[in-house]
């Protein structure tokens, strides 16, 4: 089994939600080795509200097994705070991105994880659906949005090996290509100006390059 690590930046979330992505790593077929949060420049308050959220979750994931660190920056940005946990497991074969509002399926990393016995596969990406789609007619159009992106347009797209991003929401990455374009990921400048966003496309991108 690949030694794999979940990367979560958070950046002044809804603690009920951030708690349900706590218990839905606990209730996963196939574990994590490791968990890893990076608070990035939440407000006090909401920090604090996270940081209850994570303590009430701690424990049962470390008693299965789970390895948990929780990290409090300032706010450095998203691929920074993804670089802070890249970093500190030298040994992951496979990093997992995750929004902190996502709540995953029980069988999301099992699934996930099964495509890189091919040694060609460099990334996967995982099927995004909305959780209030029943609330009104907005959301229910946007919960369809989603599901047609994934299921035709990714999927078509990854026969001819060009999918254009892997949504930051859930996807999967050898921790070998993470590494070899931490660098480039981290330091991205246009125009002589640092980019923090699109995260997901370039590692996409990266994975490209690679498989």
């Amino acid at each position: 089994k690949k030694r794999m690590t979940v990367v979560v930046p958070l950046h002044n979330e809804d603690r009920i939600v951030f708690g349900d992505l706590l218990e839905s790593i606990y209730n996963q077929t196939r574990l994590p080795q490791r968990i890893h949060v990076v608070d990035n420049g939440s407000t006090e308050e909401n920090s604090l509200a996270c940081r209850m959220s994570y303590l009430a979750w701690v424990e049962p994931l470390r008693y299965k097994g789970v390895e948990c660190y929780y990290e409090v920056t300032g706010k450095i940005g998203k691929r920074a705070s993804q670089v802070i946990a890249f970093d500190a497991d030298p040994y992951a074969e496979l990093f997992v991105t995750l929004d902190s509002d996502t709540v995953l399926d029980p069988s999301a990393l099992a699934e996930g994880s099964y495509p890189f016995m091919d040694p060609r596969v460099t990334s996967v990406a995982g099927l995004l659906l909305t959780l209030n789609q029943g609330k009104n007619l907005l959301t229910r159009l946007t919960d369809l949005t989603f599901t047609t992106s994934f299921l035709n347009g990714r999927s078509s797209w990854s026969r001819l090996g060009s999918v254009v991003v892997n949504c930051g929401g859930l996807a999967f990455y050898r921790g070998d290509v993470v590494r070899k374009y931490r660098n480039r990921y981290l330091n991205q400048t246009v125009f002589g100006k640092h980019v923090q966003s699109g995260d997901d496309r370039m590692l996409t991108s990266f994975a490209l390059l690679e498989g």
